[in-house]
């Protein structure tokens, strides 16, 4: 049984196309994967938001007072 080019090319497009949905198209439903900035703009400011954050440990866990 041999394979078309047109069904091999389908299904290749089929493929590429499932996974720009998933991993482009909605991000917040599924993927947990870094945002793709299309425009310089929101790139900067989410590069000033990320310098604004606190760079010190989190404070100690003091446990679970029903656990001791």
């Amino acid at each position: 049984m041999a394979l078309s080019h047109r069904r091999i090319l389908f299904t290749v497009f089929q493929i590429l196309l499932f996974t720009l949905i998933i991993f482009v198209a909605s991000p917040e439903s599924g993927v947990a994967c870094r945002p793709l900035f299309l425009h310089y703009q929101w790139s900067w400011d989410y590069g000033l938001l990320m310098q604004s954050l606190p760079n010190a440990p989190a404070p100690p866990s003091t446990g679970d007072p029903t656990h001791p």
